[in-house]
């Protein structure tokens, strides 16, 4: 597998490397357990963990971003960003706090800053030619 493996019902497979940058970067994002991961031949294979961000900010400034708001009742929560076309997103520093990664209130996707971008990049996990499961997309309104 990759660094980062999506599609294990909405947790993440992360390897060791990759857990820790997590760690380092900003541990209360995150909570990890345990995997016994074997290869095809049943050998026990290298060390990964399912992962889950747990940190949900409401920290989307609306007047701020561009984006579609979705207002009804059959959303979850009343309300849900829709994050498809020209969208700049602009966060507010204060929900934010000391905080790296997070999911929005009414957007399941996961969010990071620089801080954590950098790295991960730093960790060699991601290149200019090589994402090893992890994509970013630049939505701040610089």
């Amino acid at each position: 597998p990759q660094d980062l493996e999506g599609g294990m019902s909405g947790y993440w497979l992360v390897s060791e490397r990759l857990r820790q940058v997590m760690e380092t970067v900003d541990p209360d994002a995150f909570v990890f357990a345990d995997t016994d991961y074997r290869l095809s031949d049943g050998s026990k294979g290298p060390t990964y963990f399912l992962c889950d961000v747990v940190r949900t900010l409401d920290a989307l400034d609306e007047e701020t971003s561009q984006l579609n708001i979705e207002i009804s009742d059959e959303f979850e929560a009343g309300k849900y960003y829709g994050l498809t076309g020209d969208v700049r997103l602009a966060f507010k520093r204060d929900v934010l706090g000391s905080g790296h990664v997070f999911r929005l209130a009414f957007h399941g996707g996961v969010f990071c800053d620089r801080v954590f971008k950098e790295a991960v990049e730093e960790a060699g996990i991601t290149t200019a030619g090589k994402s090893s499961g992890l994509w970013f997309y630049d939505v701040v309104n610089c």
